[in-house]
């Protein structure tokens, strides 16, 4: 039967890489983000202060800047899978390793990664992201956007270790893992040549559907005013400019904009809820392919 969920899936994320990659040098992109708070008409005489709403000039209209907010959607495509991205390989980077090495469900490995996993899996990640984001560390750092990848890794290591840990153990009892033990087969040996070939395809539908996740968090973030990346202005008012481009950013205002122009928060709502849509079902159509019942 024809996957249509992976199909479709690809089908998608092509549309998101050709943006991204592409996009930018497209001619009806504004890379300079000009500003233009003030219109004039000629056609009426009056005059128009931004946010401008869609219109044949702005095709998705303008911020409250007067920057082109498809422009500012397509730049800031880059900056938003960069995080996501980062966060979920270096999350994996250390989740799996520390999964396998605590197959057995015993050990210190073990009792390190579940107790990682006790403490902070009861804590939605948003309110400990909100929390720890807003501290002077985080805020006066001139690496925020690292620190804040790392933080994020960091928080669900335990969680994601604990995912891998239960499917290695589920493979600790099988005959051919006793067999290789039995013939003095080395740990890296076992581990690379008998669980990560079973275990690689549940690994690559987790990273691919974790992705969905922190492009969540990247919008509950904005909505939060909490954002990635800041300049510091000593003396200046505020003190901390948003510096990226990424689409949480454009959230930042959600609660005057949904009111008085809808369509600030509207269209980068909406490519957020693409990006999880595709890699929800890219994941979906991976695991109809690799996984058997």
């Amino acid at each position: 039967m024809r996957n249509k969920e992976l199909t479709l899936g690809l089908v998608l994320l092509s549309s998101l890489l050709l943006v991204t990659f592409i996009g930018p040098y497209l001619p009806f992109i504004d890379t300079e983000f000009e500003e233009g708070r003030m219109r004039f008409y000629e056609g009426t005489g009056k005059f128009s202060k931004a946010p401008h709403p869609p219109s044949s000039e702005d095709w998705l209209g303008t911020d409250r800047d007067g920057r082109d907010l498809l422009s500012l959607m397509v730049l800031g495509a880059k900056d938003t899978l960069l995080f996501m991205i980062s966060c979920t390989f270096i999350k994996h980077l250390l989740a799996v390793p520390l999964g396998l090495l605590a197959s057995k469900g015993k050990g210190f490995v073990y009792f390190i990664l579940s107790t990682w996993n006790s403490v902070l899996s009861g804590i939605p990640l948003i309110f400990m992201a909100v929390i720890l984001f807003n501290l002077p560390l985080f805020n006066y750092s001139g690496e925020r956007f690292l620190l804040i990848v790392f933080t994020v890794a960091m928080l669900e290591v335990g969680k994601v270790g604990m995912v891998f840990q239960q499917q290695a153990h589920s493979l600790s009892n099988k005959p051919y893992i006793d067999a290789a033990i039995t013939i003095g087969s080395r740990p890296t040996s076992i581990m690379f040549g008998h669980y990560l070939p079973v275990l690689g395809p549940q690994i690559f539908i987790h990273f691919i559907m974790d992705l969905g996740r922190m492009a969540l968090l990247i919008g509950q973030l904005g909505v939060f005013k909490v954002f990635i990346d800041y300049a510091i202005f000593i003396g200046g008012t505020p003190p901390l400019v948003n510096t990226s481009y990424n689409w949480g950013s454009l959230l930042g205002d959600t609660k005057n904009d949904i009111l008085n122009a809808t369509w600030i928060p509207l269209f980068p709502a909406l490519a957020i809820t693409y990006v999880i849509f595709t890699f929800n079902i890219l994941g979906e159509g991976l695991r109809k392919r690799w996984v058997k019942a």
